[in-house]
C-alpha cells in the first residue's frame, strides 16, 4: 500500500475496515457490525469510545479514545 502523507501506517488500513464493517454506509459503526467484521479491540471497549451512549460510534469517536489513552 502506498505511503499517505500525513497518515500513520496503519490508520489507512484501520478507515478501510471501519468502513468495510459500516454495511450501512452512513459513518455510524454499531457494535453488531464491529462484531460480525472481526474488529475485536473496538467491540471490546466500544462502550468506553461510545462514551456519549449513542449505540454507535464514529471514526471521530476512535481518535478521540485514542488520544485519551
Amino acid at each position: 500500500m502506498p505511503a499517505v502523507a500525513g497518515v500513520k501506517p496503519g490508520h489507512l488500513r484501520f478507515v478501510d475496515r471501519f468502513n468495510a464493517a459500516n454495511t450501512t454506509h452512513d459513518g455510524h459503526l454499531t457494535l453488531v457490525q464491529a462484531q460480525a467484521a472481526h474488529m475485536g479491540g473496538v467491540a471490546r471497549q466500544f462502550a468506553v469510545i461510545d462514551s456519549q451512549g449513542k449505540g454507535y460510534i464514529t471514526l471521530d469517536d476512535v481518535r478521540a479514545y485514542h488520544r485519551q489513552q
